[in-house]
């Protein structure tokens, strides 16, 4: 396994896995959502948003308590978690974007 393209920050977009084998995910930067997961019904992922939703404030409560994060840092890491919930706020976006972008193995 071969490193392949780089975003802006030099995080990995694609990955040669072989010889002649490359994975190139339709990323500019690693910040990025892209769901590359096996594909599943509708009621499933309405279940994992379900799931997420439930653990909200606990993510946030946990990343703003946790000792060893600088106050920059968790910031950082709340504006990503708050485009993360704001796509769940979406539902209808986010479940056409998983069944768009799933996987069938």
């Amino acid at each position: 396994m071969r490193v392949g393209d780089r975003d802006r920050w030099g995080n990995i977009t694609s990955i040669e896995v072989s010889n002649n084998s490359i994975i190139k995910l339709p990323i500019k930067e690693v910040r990025q959502r892209y769901y590359r997961g096996i594909c599943r019904s509708e009621e499933v992922f309405l279940e994992a948003i379900r799931e997420f939703s439930d653990k909200k404030e606990e993510f946030y409560r946990i990343i703003n308590e946790f000792p060893y994060l600088k106050e920059r840092s968790k910031k950082d890491i709340i504006m990503f978690l708050n485009g993360f919930y704001q796509d769940f706020d979406r539902r209808n976006t986010i479940i056409y974007k998983f069944l768009g972008q799933c996987e069938d193995f």
